[in-house]
């Protein structure tokens, strides 16, 4: 905005070409100083660049009714009409003093604003020390909410230790600028600190005030300062809102921020949305019930299982943006709702959005829920892969696309669920596939080098078309191979498998092949004759098989050749047909019985 509009307060506005006494009877228009309540702008003046204004605490004060050395002034912006030279404000004195910010009810369109950054570019800084060696705190006056706009793209920045009046004042950071506020003091106000809006930078666990207040996040950013290192108390709730903006930046890639308390709903929905290059740690039990977004960076759990709240969406990557984000198990288990990436303009290869675990201590990750995700893509733009000593397990009746190139050496468990594998998993243990389905997307996808055992529980295994190897199978309950309606060709080879038990039924669908096998779509099990036994063959079935090019309908029994394939050999009959011959073998037999009785009444 080009112009201040505050309501209830004088406007004041610098008029110094240059940097001066804040207290000056020169230096503003058209009051000198600014009262207790006024609005103090800096607009065109001062001129020159990184223009200092002092504060004389041993001199004229404006207020000095609750103790000597105290300065106030209702607020403090900086006007859009700024473009250059940034403003600092601090202690010219030998003697220390108290900046009291009392706040104005209306600035701009915000509520009880205290300091007010409306420029594009220009930083404001309130500093402990401007040119004396005396030390300025600051005390927040309003005793309910007090609050600092962010409307422009530069940086406020309070380096003073921020106190408060009278007991019970909050810190509000608000805005919709591109820029940011950094709080680097020890501050002791105990109402609470809220952003709502653009970005709050601490330095400390100390930057959020009393021990006391908690925190909360609704349409904001609460950051750490670049590549910090530290703690913010497991006491503090951190109350999560769903608005645009919401999130948590640890900045710097050897920045790490660690929470241990709980991330929870401010009403419902809550999000968290981690953002910067740095490690968010998290030790607590979470409860906000939104997604979880790591855009950037890191999250990494700590202290137990199920950090993130076991309903919660996860998603790794930022549209629009080259950032890529990453899960550290970090040894423990995990279960969310989903697990997708999100499509990005990263063009760099060998990066990738993660799910990693850096510990020893073997991790499971599950995936719950219903909805339908996909877990990269197999392009530089949407990446997402899983690595390390984890185990997944996807339950709940969901379909999830794992569409990058993951090496996670724990095992692969499919419980009432569709895994799709578009992309290749290099290095799981087993998988296990129990009132499921284990699509294939691609080719030699899953340990084709190091084939890892296959189990089918009520199970599908759809090839759609493709090509796998797998260890040892095993098949129970009634359980499918589905080949894919239409595909050119599918080949799967299995190891020997005529020591592992089975029970019930394997059907194999959309077989194309031939009685001498060699045909289309091939299925075999170790290199053979033996590599099943005869009482596994009993078990398969192949429905409506095309047999040398030829559509048939109906079940086929199967057999096994020299060289392991599995192929169908001649139609089972259905119950009807069966009914029908042995009907007329019974008619049969009774006519003949009948027939040899007359012959023996003849001859007798």
């Amino acid at each position: 905005m080009a112009f201040a509009t505050a309501a209830h307060a004088a406007i004041d506005t610098w008029s110094n070409t240059g940097g001066s006494s804040w207290t000056s009877t020169t230096n503003w228009s058209p009051t000198s100083p600014p009262a207790t309540t006024d609005l103090a702008v800096f607009a065109a003046n001062p001129t020159s660049g990184g223009s200092g204004i002092g504060i004389n605490f041993g001199g004229t004060l404006n207020n000095t009714g609750a103790g000597a050395d105290n300065e106030a002034v209702g607020a403090i912006e900086i006007s859009a009409a700024r473009t250059s030279n940034n403003i600092a404000i601090g202690d010219s004195a030998t003697t220390s003093g108290t900046f009291t910010l009392n706040g104005v009810s209306s600035v701009n369109g915000y509520s009880n604003v205290v300091l007010d950054d409306e420029s594009s570019s220009v930083n404001l800084t309130i500093e402990p020390s401007n040119t004396g060696p005396g030390t300025m705190s600051v005390a927040l006056g309003d005793s309910t909410n007090n609050e600092i706009v962010q409307d422009g793209g530069g940086t406020i920045t309070v380096s003073c230790n921020i106190g408060q009046v009278a007991s019970g004042a909050q810190l509000t950071i608000g805005g919709a600028g591109g820029g940011s506020v950094s709080l680097t003091g020890n501050n002791t106000f105990s109402g609470g600190f809220s952003i709502l809006g653009s970005e709050a930078d601490i330095s400390s666990d100390a930057s959020l005030g009393a021990s006391s207040n908690n925190i909360t996040i609704n349409g904001g950013r609460l950051g750490s300062n670049s590549g910090l290192v530290f703690t913010i108390l497991s006491t503090r709730n951190i109350y999560l809102g769903s608005a645009a903006g919401t999130s948590v930046s640890v900045k710097g890639a050897t920045g790490d921020l660690t929470y241990n308390g709980v991330f929870q709903d401010l009403t419902t929905g809550g999000v968290l949305v981690k953002q910067g290059a740095g490690t968010l740690d998290i030790g607590g039990a979470n409860t906000y019930t939104g997604a979880t977004s790591i855009n950037n960076g890191t999250i990494q759990l700590t202290t137990g299982n199920n950090r993130l709240p076991t309903g919660t969406l996860l998603s790794l990557g930022q549209a629009s943006s080259v950032n890529l984000g990453t899960l550290d198990l970090n040894g423990f288990s995990q279960q969310v709702a989903g697990l997708q990436s999100t499509v990005g303009t990263n063009s760099t290869s060998g990066t990738s959005n993660a799910i990693i675990n850096t510990s020893a201590t073997p991790a499971t990750l599950t995936v719950n829920g219903n909805g339908n995700y996909t877990y990269g893509s197999g392009t530089l733009t949407n990446t997402g892969v899983i690595n390390g000593a984890i185990s997944m397990v996807f339950n709940g009746g969901g379909t999830e696309t794992l569409g990058g190139a993951s090496g996670y050496t724990g095992s692969t468990t499919v419980n009432n669920a569709n895994l799709v594998v578009s992309g290749s998993l290099n290095g799981t243990s087993s998988l296990s596939v129990t009132s499921g389905t284990l699509q294939l997307g691609s080719n030699n996808g899953i340990n084709h080098t190091n084939p890892a055992p296959l189990s089918l529980s009520t199970g599908v295994l759809n090839t759609a078309g493709n090509k796998a190897s797998f260890a040892d199978l095993t098949a129970t309950g009634a359980s499918t191979i589905d080949l894919g309606v239409g595909s050119t060709s599918s080949l799967l080879n299995f190891a020997d498998s005529h020591n592992d038990i089975w029970s019930g039924t394997l059907t194999i669908a959309d077989w194309n092949g031939s009685f001498s096998g060699g045909g289309p779509d091939e299925i075999f099990f170790g290199s053979s004759a033996s590599g099943l036994t005869s009482t596994q063959l009993g078990d398969i079935n192949f429905l409506n098989p095309t047999i040398g090019g030829v559509a048939e309908t109906g079940d086929y029994s199967a057999a096994i050749l020299s060289t392991g394939e599995v192929v169908a050999v001649s139609a089972v009959p259905e119950p009807a047909t069966w009914a029908t011959v042995l009907s007329g073998l019974a008619a049969l037999i009774l006519f003949q019985s009948r027939r040899d009785r007359r012959s023996r009444s003849l001859i007798g």
